[in-house]
């Protein structure tokens, strides 16, 4: 299997018009080939044409690789979330610049009776403090509904939404997401609510609400 040299593909991307542009590792070798022409990706430029040029996104999310280094935010709380009412069930930390690309919830006890449904709220601060940066994450795509009553809210059951596919959710250090349960299910339920995503090479220099400590 071929290995990249990522510093070494950033050091030529980062000096084109791609360079704003690139949001994941697992982007530099297709942003390569589309400015000096195929040499990484021959057989991704062949399936697709010219059509590389015109739409990646698609050709990106199908090649998978980027999913290797996607990343898990910690919850705040140490057990699990009671979804049997409705309010704030916990917050996540966001300590880097973090790209959003799976939100959803398990359950540890079934739930019956009514499809629960979870929005997920970014905040600029932690402990959900500040005023609301975006309700649902982008104000649309941030909220999550149990699919039915029945298997989609038993024990192990996994209900989630991809919001790569809808839209960019780059969040900073300093924020949090809050874990909103909107409509409840059956008394006694316990789920936990996770979010996935990337990390976006930054730096805190550009950190409009940072301070270099004395």
């Amino acid at each position: 299997m071929q290995r990249y040299n990522f510093d070494r593909l950033w050091n030529n991307v980062k000096r084109t018009l791609f360079g704003k542009m690139i949001q994941r590792e697992c982007d530099l070798p297709l942003a390569m080939d589309i400015f000096k022409g195929v040499q990484f990706a021959p057989s991704m430029a062949a399936a697709v044409g010219m059509g590389l040029l015109a739409n990646p996104l698609p050709l990106l999310a199908g090649s998978m690789y980027g999913n290797e280094s996607r990343r898990w935010l910690q919850p705040d709380i140490a057990g699990v979330m009671d979804f049997s009412g409705t309010g704030s069930e916990g917050q996540f930390y966001i300590m880097d610049w973090f790209l959003v690309d799976v939100i959803g919830f398990t359950f540890g006890v079934a739930g019956t009776t009514t499809a629960c449904k979870v929005d997920f709220d970014l905040y600029p601060g932690i402990n959900a403090t500040g005023t609301i940066t975006a309700s649902n994450l982008d104000g649309t795509n941030g909220t999550v509904t149990a699919a039915n009553i029945t298997t989609a809210m038993a024990i192990g059951a996994v209900n989630y939404k991809m919001l790569t596919e809808t839209g960019n959710v780059l969040c900073s250090p300093g924020n949090s997401i809050d874990i909103d349960v909107a409509t409840a299910c059956t008394a006694g339920t316990s789920a936990m609510a996770f979010v996935l995503g990337f990390p976006k090479a930054e730096t805190f220099q550009n950190l409009t609400t940072g301070f270099i400590g004395t």
